[in-house]
């Protein structure tokens, strides 16, 4: 069949059939017209923009005479909402797509453990992240899934490609779904090495395409080396001088120089008459061809495996689907590429960026003041320099003459217009700052205040969220479908049980072939608040809602397994005590060093009063408590005899004491009265004797008056003042 017999425009299918001489061209007639449209929407010039904005190139041209300021707020915005959206794994849900016999349920759960340990064990979460940075900069996330069978040594897993924009097309240009499409197109560089090792049998006719690629790479080349500007067309007419054969040929400047691979995934419905059914698989058809007019391979659906019956392989979810998934920032109606929060804030970012430079500028030239110096000084205008020195006028006038020129200040309007392009970015941009939030005074904030202030700002990414966990949908169904058709060997996959432990189980695809629906939950990936989590598990667990182990799994408390272990062992234990009699207080004790750690118990047992069973003979035990009673009482009463001793010694003493004194007094009044009788003749002895008797007869009256209790306050102090 010649190359020019193909009708394309009257053609049944968007393709030649398998063999036909113009396949290739066929093909890269459809990559030509999918970038004539990215060009003509402006589209390669808007993401290199976005690119530069997100590098923080801002200015395209270096100037050396101008300080260019770039502070970048579209980085601040851009960061915290991919961190926002990618905060957390998300949470996957099966349903049965069909009633499902219930034999066939067991296949449902090991489905959805099998998804969540591939999303973790294949880094998914990191792949995920970056997909949403490449959509919050140029409006589209694109991904690929694909089984690859070298992968895990020759074993074969499922991965997942981020494809750049730059690299992407589908046929009908105008189409706004992937699914939707006739054609889906990804072309990529490749090294003449790898392709020949891969292609053996064209390894002749792989030929480097050097300078298409400089092309289709040009733009992160342009941002970083601020090169000059090149024109879209410029991109499509090297393009198509390669079609024509311009570059198709090349030169052969060896093995390190690299050929574009174009990948085709179409729908063809051609029917097959000997089989009685459609030739492709889902009428999905892959063509890969490279420099120009090779057709490396052309094949049926590679998402199905070849030895899988069709009334199977008609349950999987990729049977009649691309393996590609394309979800915008933003929609926008009639274009599948999407917009996002660059094509809104761009311009406020380049316009704060410039305000900055320019009262950057203002600044360096108030540090940077020109010395006016009088020809007439006497100094040369090389003597002023920044060093420390001394300068010679040539008197005192020209000395006075010499100066600083004055240079205009920083306009006021300057800051504040800075502060009005901060605001606008951030009220077009909808972020939302808990830091700015108003606290009434205080300077903490309530858990589910955090809570409600993070809900507030996640509605401004409603939009975004519900496109990206589409986005997360389908990877992990388009994964579903390739772990069926291609997991065809038993594979050991390990999960974490209700109690925290982890636990293996085996798979095998063709058991796991059954009509399901994987959903994510909405909003799983958004940031939660930990605080606000753990206050309301624990208000729960008080009300009564939870158990204990709810608790901890939400508050995600380590080891969490082994004291669940613990405590349902010690719960048993105890039962089983209970019921061979074992008493309440020996029971308390039990439950008590059950609940020690052990470095508790190590000081329970040095201390003075170590925990001790009663035991089953309870007479025993008591009368060991009596004879400690007893010989705690023998103790304590030796102690008060030997206090009682030590007493009645010091009142002996006491008595000693105070007859030694009585003594003294009696020989101090006798002493007394014969001085008096000496003095005073006239007096008798006996009239002396009588007024001691009466002194001694008040004194004693004196002292009983002062140990009785004393009612009135009055004549006590009154006593007190005398």
């Amino acid at each position: 069949m010649s190359i020019a017999s193909f009708d394309a425009v009257n053609a049944p299918e968007l393709l030649p059939p398998e063999g036909h001489g113009r396949v290739a061209y066929r093909i890269v007639e459809l990559v030509e017209q999918c970038l004539a449209d990215k060009a003509d929407r402006g589209l390669p010039q808007k993401w290199k923009d976005a690119y530069r904005l997100k590098v923080n190139k801002a200015f395209i041209h270096r100037s050396t005479a101008r300080p260019q300021v770039g502070v970048n707020l579209l980085h601040r915005h851009r960061v915290r909402t991919v961190n926002t959206l990618t905060d957390n794994q998300p949470s996957f849900d099966l349903a049965p797509a069909a009633p499902v016999p219930e034999d066939m349920q067991d296949p449902l759960t090991s489905l959805h453990r099998l998804t969540r340990y591939w999303w973790q064990e294949t880094e998914q979460q990191s792949s995920f992240e970056r997909a949403v940075d490449r959509g919050e900069t140029y409006g589209i996330a694109i991904k690929k899934v694909v089984f690859d069978p070298d992968a895990e040594s020759g074993l074969g897993e499922v991965l997942t490609v981020n494809i750049d924009p730059f690299r992407f097309g589908v046929y009908p240009t105008n189409c706004e779904d992937v699914q939707k499409a006739e054609a889906v197109f990804h072309f990529y560089p490749m090294s003449v090495r790898e392709a020949r090792r891969r292609w053996p049998e064209n390894a002749k006719k792989i030929k480097p395409d050097r300078e298409v690629l400089e092309q289709l790479e040009d733009y992160r080349r342009d941002v970083h080396t601020h090169g000059s500007k090149e024109s879209d067309r410029g991109m499509l007419r090297s393009f198509i001088g390669w079609v024509n054969g311009i570059f198709g040929s090349g030169t052969n400047r060896g093995q390190g120089d690299e050929t574009l691979v174009i990948e085709a995934w179409v729908r063809d419905y051609t029917y097959d008459e000997e089989t009685d059914r459609m030739k492709y698989p889902g009428a999905i058809r892959r063509v890969l061809v490279c420099s120009g007019s090779v057709v490396l391979e052309d094949r049926p659906n590679p998402n199905i495996h070849p030895g899988l019956p069709w009334d199977k392989a008609i349950h999987t979810y990729l049977f009649d689907k691309f393996p590609f998934i394309a979800v915008p920032s933003y929609e926008d109606e009639g274009s599948i590429w999407g917009m996002s929060d660059f094509d809104q804030l761009a311009v406020l970012q380049k316009e704060f960026s410039k305000t900055m430079s320019q009262a950057v500028h203002y600044k360096d030239r108030a540090v940077r003041a020109k010395i006016v110096n009088p020809q007439t000084s006497g100094v040369a205008n090389e003597e002023f320099t920044n060093d420390i020195g001394i300068i010679n006028p040539a008197n005192s006038m020209e000395a006075a003459a010499i100066r600083v020129l004055d240079t205009p200040g920083l306009p006021f309007d300057i800051p504040e217009f800075i502060s009005l392009i901060r605001e606008l970015f951030f009220l077009v941009a909808g972020t939302f700052e808990i830091e700015q939030a108003n606290t009434g005074g205080r300077d903490v904030i309530a858990a589910k205040a955090l809570a409600e202030l993070l809900e507030q700002a996640a509605t401004m990414l409603r939009g975004k969220l519900r496109n990206y966990m589409r986005l997360v949908r389908e990877m992990g169904r388009m994964y579903l479908s390739h772990a069926q058709n291609f997991y065809t060997e038993e594979r050991f996959i390990s999960f974490r049980d209700e109690n925290g432990e982890v636990q293996t189980f085996t798979v095998r695809g063709s058991d796991l072939i059954t009509p399901i629906k994987l959903t994510v939950v909405n909003g799983s990936t958004l940031p939660k608040s930990k605080v606000a989590m753990r206050e309301e598990a624990m208000e729960l667990f008080d009300k009564g809602v939870i158990d204990r182990a709810a608790v901890l799994e939400i508050i995600d408390f380590p080891d969490r397994a082994e004291i669940l272990r613990r405590m349902e062992l010690g719960g048993m234990m105890l039962d089983r005590l209970a019921a061979l009699g074992m008493g309440e207080q020996d029971l308390s004790v039990v439950q008590r060093v059950a609940d020690m750690d052990d470095k508790e118990f190590e000081r329970e047992l040095k201390s003075d009063d170590p925990p001790q069973l009663v035991g089953p003979d309870g007479n025993q035990q008591a009368e060991r408590d009596n004879s400690m009673r007893i010989q705690s009482a023998e103790a304590s009463l030796k102690e008060a005899e030997v206090e009682l001793k030590h007493v009645e010694s010091q009142l002996v003493a006491a008595n000693h004491a105070l007859t030694m004194e009585r003594g003294k007094t009696e020989q101090y009044r006798q002493q007394k009265l014969a001085q008096e009788i000496a003095l005073f003749p006239e007096v008798t002895k006996a009239e002396i004797q009588q007024r001691e008797a009466r002194a001694e007869k008040k004194e004693a009256k004196a002292a009983a008056a002062e140990k009785a209790p004393d009612k009135n306050p009055d004549s006590k102090s009154a006593k007190g003042r005398s």
